[in-house]
């Protein structure tokens, strides 16, 4: 089930606010999986998910969103059963955009490519949000932050990224990320290239990426 209600609560030729609401149920069963290395356990979920937001816009170059979220996970299986619960802002950004640059500062959802590797993960009930700064000028866009809502959250952990696009040739980016960890540092580089081709009705996307650098004092070589 979803619901969505958007609603216009004041306009004028100065400024806008808007107020909106979502809420989706799910309902899921895994019945035997099999790679938990237990034939005999199936797990059920009862996923809730409440969104309500704000958005201002005004005439000029300044926008922003709030947005609260409370994520509730009801699940039980043949061992055990419980329930977890996560309230916290979503969003709480402030954009500035002149056409050519734009700025976005505070809590914010960002996408790279088909977001293997940087996204909101929004299929999931608790979704992903990050803590930073961005900045797109023409092709190129830059990020800096550190999680804010996300299902495995490290405090310590930092992510970089620098993107180029080209219309012709696709995304490429480069992504660092830093992390104190738990036994050394973790350092992490990645390197992905994202291109989609239309042939007529028929859409081709391609993604190739390559990782590199330590993960608790071993080596960590991906493509």
């Amino acid at each position: 089930m979803l619901a969505f209600l958007f609603l216009p609560v004041f306009t004028d030729n100065t400024s806008q606010i808007h107020f909106y609401a979502d809420l989706r149920e799910r309902y899921e069963i895994h019945e035997n999986p099999a790679f938990f290395g237990d034939g005999g356990k199936n797990n059920e979920n009862i996923y809730s998910r409440l969104r309500v937001g704000a958005e201002y816009k005004s005439p000029g170059k300044l926008s922003g969103t709030l947005e609260y979220q409370n994520a509730h996970d009801l699940f039980w299986n043949q061992k055990v059963n419980g329930s977890t619960d996560n309230s916290d802002m979503s969003l709480a950004f402030a954009k500035y955009s002149t056409g050519a640059l734009t700025v976005i500062g505070g809590r914010q959802k960002y996408g790279l490519g088909q977001q293997r590797l940087i996204g909101a993960s929004d299929w999931r009930n608790l979704g992903s949000s990050l803590d930073g700064g961005r900045v797109e000028f023409g092709q190129w866009i830059a990020l800096a932050a550190k999680l804010g809502v996300a299902t495995t959250k490290p405090e310590t952990a930092r992510i970089n990224a620098l993107t180029h696009i080209d219309k012709d040739w696709g995304t490429t980016s480069f992504i660092s990320k830093h992390d104190l960890g738990t036994v050394a540092t973790i350092d992490i580089q990645a390197l992905d290239h994202f291109v989609t081709h239309s042939f007529g009705k028929t859409v081709v996307d391609a993604e190739a990426a390559t990782e590199y650098g330590s993960s608790n004092g071993k080596d960590l070589r991906a493509w």
